[in-house]
């Protein structure tokens, strides 16, 4: 990742996370990051989520639609 994306995380590898939707709240734990471009001019952090439910597969998601879970 170019210095010049600026890319600032939220959140380290292991934390454990909500991921909002508009009708749902999928916990889980981060297992990897990426900086990336969300259009061709501006790049967002993105994680990788393993969630609790094993119905659910690993999912890359933005940065803007995960919560830290506290406690």
């Amino acid at each position: 990742v170019p210095n010049s994306c600026n890319v600032s995380f939220a959140f380290e590898i292991g934390t454990r996370v909500v991921r909002h939707g508009y009708f749902y709240h999928h916990k889980g734990t981060i297992i990897d990051r990426k900086a990336d471009k969300s259009d061709p001019y501006f790049w967002c952090g993105y994680y990788l989520i393993r969630y609790d439910d094993p119905s659910y597969e690993d999912e890359w998601v933005g940065q803007y639609e995960v919560g830290v879970i506290v406690g």
